[in-house]
């Protein structure tokens, strides 16, 4: 039997050179972790142009381009983690091959409870599985001394969503200029996305203020100086090393042992948070009004069902309100769901076909 391992190569403009989440791949590494071997890579928002038949496990985000979903007769599929943007729910399910796939493949194992909740309003048999990348743990666990704090896009409030008025702005700048030795080691390593793409360097310089006032509620500016900083947003494609499903896939690797060796991670990234409880880093998953209600379409429910295994930070401004001690272990409630999602995923490959 061959295997195919399931990408996002493409970005949303249907261009492969941009700026890429890279939490794609963290999808796929989880995938992967359950394949004897990959004989190829599938591109979910690609045609399809392959020949022979294929095992592949269906997780991760569907689908910036309903009418490519992979119907494809040569896929033996498992879905599964299987999460539908609300901004093409309607497109996607109104064509009736679509909702004749997912009936032929029932049960649907879905990585939020909105996208269960949807599939379930069209007469498709699902339930909430969870994310794959909560079996992470399976090969990525780490067994060393765990040293390190880690940021990975931690929520900040934006001027530009309204979140923070000018005002609150200077006096988050007023912050950094009254901790200037702090604001200046931190401005020098600090990585979001937010601070991405033109006027680069003004952003990082107005992030970098909210983000110190805001978090030195949570941590001394000594620990947030030391700390690592990295972002999920990163350049893909030609003129940078990330070109081939290969390189991404190795730097989806590289940021999960990173985690994996942390004592701990805060993070607004999903694709960050939920690896680290399957790698069993601790974990402080950040919110913001905007992100956890979907005032984005795209992102509306996404976290529904999930948000719960985390301990979570709420900010308001530059306010943060929890009501936790700084974590040194996750949650228990998400085991059951990744030994579940292990269990389906190792029949599936064993599956005679």
């Amino acid at each position: 039997m061959k295997y195919a391992l399931l990408v996002s190569r493409t970005l949303s403009n249907g261009d492969v050179t941009g700026s890429k989440n890279i939490g794609d791949y963290i999808q796929s590494l989880a995938a992967d972790q359950f394949l004897p071997h990959v004989d190829e890579y599938y591109d979910k928002t690609s045609d399809d142009g392959g020949t022979e038949t294929v095992k592949m496990i269906m997780n991760g985000w569907y689908i910036w381009q309903p009418d490519k979903f992979p119907l494809s007769k040569r896929i033996i599929p498992l879905p599964i983690s299987m999460h539908i943007s609300p901004v093409c729910a309607d497109k996607l399910l109104s064509l009736q091959n679509v909702v004749e796939w997912f009936k032929r493949n029932e049960p649907v194992g879905c990585r939020d409870k909105e996208t269960e909740k949807l599939l379930n309003e069209h007469g498709i048999n699902s339930y909430f599985s969870g994310c794959l990348t909560l079996t992470l743990g399976k090969k990525y666990k780490y067994k060393g001394e765990k040293k390190s704090l880690v940021f990975v896009d931690p929520y900040i409030a934006s001027i530009r969503k309204k979140e923070l008025t000018v005002l609150d702005f200077f006096k988050s700048f007023n912050f950094g200029l009254t901790h200037f030795k702090s604001y200046l080691q931190l401005l020098r390593k600090f990585n979001h996305n937010y601070c991405c793409g033109k006027l680069r360097l003004l952003k990082k310089t107005i992030c970098t203020a909210i983000f110190l006032q805001t978090y030195s509620k949570l941590f001394s500016l000594q620990e947030l100086t030391k700390a690592d900083y990295f972002t999920h947003m990163i350049k893909v494609g030609k003129g940078t090393n990330l070109t081939t499903e290969e390189d991404k896939m190795a730097y989806a690797e590289q940021l999960i042992k990173k985690y994996a060796a942390s004592k701990l991670v805060v993070t607004s990234r999903i694709h960050c948070a939920l690896p680290c409880l399957g790698i069993e880093t601790p974990v402080i998953f950040t919110v913001g009004h905007a992100l956890e209600e979907g005032a984005d379409a795209s992102s509306a429910g996404r976290f529904g069902g999930l948000i719960d295994f985390f301990y979570v930070a709420r900010i308001t401004k530059t306010d943060i309100q929890k009501d936790f001690k700084l974590p040194t272990e996750n949650k228990k409630l998400y085991k059951k769901y990744a030994e579940a999602l292990e269990k389906k995923c190792e029949e599936f490959i064993l599956e005679r076909s």
